[in-house]
């Protein structure tokens, strides 16, 4: 949605408009349980968050928002063995209210 957006200079949100007056069926945004597990194990496995992104055919943001929820600490950019330190230091009460940690 939103490349038609910027191809056609206009928001989101005119496009989703259109897209339902003509009756087309709009993908839901995000990821659902199983894919968010298939997500959480590939990224644990290895995979990078641009590698699943693309596999998924959705934003990278999506796909660390769905790490995060699920609990799954974030690795560094510089170092793709080491988890970053904002998600170290990122209260396990945070991580819960959203979804997401050991209790979520």
């Amino acid at each position: 949605m939103k490349e038609l957006a910027a191809g056609f200079g206009i928001s989101r949100l005119t496009v989703s408009t259109h897209l339902r007056r003509a009756n087309t069926a709009i993908r839901r945004e995000g990821l659902g349980q199983e894919r968010a597990s298939e997500v959480a194990t590939l990224y644990e496995a290895g995979w990078t968050s641009g590698d699943i992104a693309a596999r998924f055919e959705v934003s990278t943001d999506t796909v660390l928002r769905t790490l995060r929820r699920r609990g799954v600490v974030i690795r560094s950019r510089r170092n793709p063995t080491a988890p970053r330190a904002a998600d170290l230091l990122r209260p396990a009460r945070l991580m819960n209210r959203r979804g997401g940690g050991v209790d979520g």
